[in-house]
């Protein structure tokens, strides 16, 4: 369903007019008093304005879900098990083995953090 005000909004941003577009109905656009100096829009305007909006929304939804299950795919191969994480840690005996250790897990931390891969 059309959000009118957001779509009056896309196509004449800060619009001034009065009435309710609550209802989100072409009845109810049809009634406001359109006081901006603008043209107001058309209702098939609206309708291809929502569309375009929709479509780069659900467009940026499937990029997002995809940037996640990469991403969840890349920790799933590139990760050790928790096991051997900790046998890592256990078996660190000196300064050098834990200063490689600590720079592996930064470089996971910053990875996560910034979602750049080092």
């Amino acid at each position: 369903m059309i959000d009118i005000a957001l779509a009056i909004d896309i196509l004449t941003p800060k619009a001034q007019y009065r009435g309710s577009v609550t209802s989100n109905m072409k009845r109810e656009y049809d009634a406001i008093l359109w006081v901006d100096n603008r043209k107001k829009p058309t209702w098939e305007e609206l309708q291809t304005s929502w569309d375009i909006y929709e479509a780069k929304k659900l467009g940026d939804e499937v990029i997002a879900q995809t940037k996640t299950t990469n991403k969840a795919q890349t920790i799933s191969d590139t990760f050790p098990s928790w096991v051997v994480v900790n046998n890592s840690i256990d078996a660190i005996s000196n300064l050098a083995e834990a200063k490689i250790f600590i720079k592996k897990l930064a470089r996971i931390v910053y990875w996560l953090t910034k979602d750049t891969e080092v």
